[in-house]
């Protein structure tokens, strides 16, 4: 099976490797002797939605966990809302479609293989790594399915992931901030995990302002605890403020600084 780039390029499936995808990166890395120097990557991103199927049934509510399942094994389930977007540029980055594709070895977890290829490419030595579909999750129209989205992915990432990745893998994990008692609650279950350096608020949301009083335990137990607390953010097209924008690039622009001066000027 081939894909056809825009230009005609003709590109086999089997030809994707990201080894071999970031050979440039690697070449010029060796060039700049740079791994000789400590490199750390603080916003690398872990593409969740291809481990669905590992850590949906890690949901604790049984009837969501059943309708969630049950849903997907029919095709008819989404489990965030929907959001336009163009990154992958029109098939012209052709690791999006293509990631599927890419063989690895038996004995190690995929997505840390997958990981450690693009970290050695590029001399990182360690990544803390950060969801990239979750980041929607405080637009769920759903407060539950915030919180079980976040504790089962939390809790994936920390029991199977992390402690496969030789150390060199990191994560400040996504907290439920639409429920302060429940996100109290990962921070006091997930925090002690090895490998968490902290816990990440998704800015684009729908309910409090990050600044509300009513999130101070949760703020004041990461700090007990010695942790880091990160904010990303994202675009949102759906947003009145961003809806007069004409490209998706525009709204990423925008969004990913807007969320953050939103939230820091409140607090």
């Amino acid at each position: 099976m081939d894909l056809l780039a825009d230009r005609g390029r003709r590109v086999s499936l089997e030809e994707l490797n990201t080894s071999r995808l970031l050979a440039h990166a690697r070449k010029q890395a060796v060039q700049r002797k740079l791994d000789d120097i400590l490199i750390v990557d603080v916003d690398g991103h872990h593409y969740e939605n291809e481990c669905y199927d590992d850590f949906l049934p890690l949901i604790e509510n049984e009837v969501l966990r059943q309708l969630i399942l049950s849903g997907r094994a029919k095709g008819r389930q989404t489990l965030m809302p929907s959001q336009v977007s163009f990154q992958d540029m029109g098939g012209r980055i052709t690791r999006y479609p293509m990631r599927s594709s890419e063989k690895t070895g038996p004995g190690k977890l995929r997505d840390v293989e997958l990981g450690h290829r693009w970290m050695d490419a590029m001399s990182i030595d360690y990544s803390c790594l950060f969801p990239t579909m979750l980041l929607a999750v405080g637009m769920h129209p759903s407060v539950e399915m915030e919180i079980e989205l976040c504790w089962a992915y939390n809790r994936w990432l920390t029991e199977r992931m992390l402690p496969e990745a030789d150390g060199r893998l990191y994560s400040m994990l996504s907290l439920p901030l639409s429920d302060t008692d429940e996100a109290l609650r990962q921070v006091e279950t997930f925090g002690h995990r090895k490998h968490v350096g902290g816990f990440m608020v998704t800015t684009v949301r729908s309910h409090m302002a990050v600044n509300d009083n009513a999130y101070m335990k949760v703020y004041r137990a990461i700090e007990e605890r010695g942790l880091v607390l990160s904010f990303h953010s994202g675009p949102n097209w759906g947003e009145p403020i961003f809806k007069s924008c004409n490209r998706f690039l525009s709204v990423h622009a925008l969004g990913f600084t807007w969320y953050n001066v939103l939230h820091l000027t409140n607090w």
